[in-house]
């Protein structure tokens, strides 16, 4: 084999630059492990997103409010929620965070 020849020079390469050795091996394994944590988080959320693919709720806030303790909707929408054609339930709650 070809890389068996080299060997000696590769490990007097790595012995000389020890330094530049170390860092390049943390590197790799840094990049690695990013990798390998990207991969977990997407085929999670992947798996998430599949669990709740059938849920068919609707949360609804007032405009330019995303949070729910400030966004509370007047009681008259809840009439008017329920005559927009697919609405099968409108159910107010109260959410407290």
């Amino acid at each position: 084999m070809i890389g068996v020849k080299f060997l000696p020079l590769v490990l007097k390469q790595v012995w000389r630059a020890r330094t530049r050795s170390l860092l390049t091996i943390v590197g790799v394994a840094v990049a690695m492990a990013l990798f390998a944590g990207v991969q977990v988080m997407q085929a999670g959320v992947e798996a998430a997103t599949q669990a709740q693919a059938g849920d068919t709720t609707l949360v609804v806030y007032r405009k330019d409010r995303f949070c729910p303790y400030s966004s509370q909707l007047p009681q008259s929408y809840e009439q008017r929620m329920r005559r927009i054609p697919g609405v099968s339930a409108v159910v107010p709650i109260k959410i407290v965070v």
